[in-house]
């Protein structure tokens, strides 16, 4: 059992990748891409990720595109062990992916009800102007949520 004690999520977008490190020195390189996760592995004592890259293979089957932390863990399973302080770590960077494609996708349709002729780099100005206004009046992220769409509906609704 490989025994890992740090990892980075190093991409969000295909592939979805993680760099870390195990309990004996040695790299560790995790890849999903096209529904395929390998995992490999470099000697003890390797300083440089690449060496990880080029390493054994130490695990590879079919997976889930778009890869999460927890089907990750249920896959390898059986190959590896994750620390408690990673499987915090990553179930932290899991919520605040899911928030930002959350906030995404509801100051986009925000943005769609509030403006004649949408362009997608004024968007991207009009959206962090907008996202400070939220985090200042709602810094929890779940009330912030429930007011943006509070918000489009009442506009979908035909308020002003």
């Amino acid at each position: 059992m490989i025994n890992i004690i740090s990892l980075t999520k190093t991409s969000t977008a295909a592939p979805a990748q993680w760099e870390g490190a195990t309990d004996d020195n040695r790299l560790v390189y995790i890849r999903e891409r096209h529904g395929s996760l390998t995992i490999l592995i470099s000697s003890v004592g390797a300083t440089d990720i690449g060496d990880a890259v080029r390493g054994e293979m130490i695990f590879e089957s079919d997976a889930p595109e778009g890869l999460i932390f927890d089907e990750l863990m249920d896959l390898t399973k059986d190959t590896i062990h994750f620390s408690e302080e990673v499987i915090h770590q990553q179930t932290d960077v899991s919520i605040n992916e899911f928030y930002g494609f959350m906030f995404g996708l509801a100051y986009y349709r925000l943005y769609e009800l509030t403006h004649n002729k949408p362009d997608f780099l004024d968007y991207l100005n009009w959206r962090d102007e907008i996202d400070d206004q939220y985090i200042k009046v709602y810094p929890d992220q779940n009330e912030r949520l429930k007011a943006i769409s509070k918000k489009i509906h009442g506009l979908e609704q035909g308020e002003k």
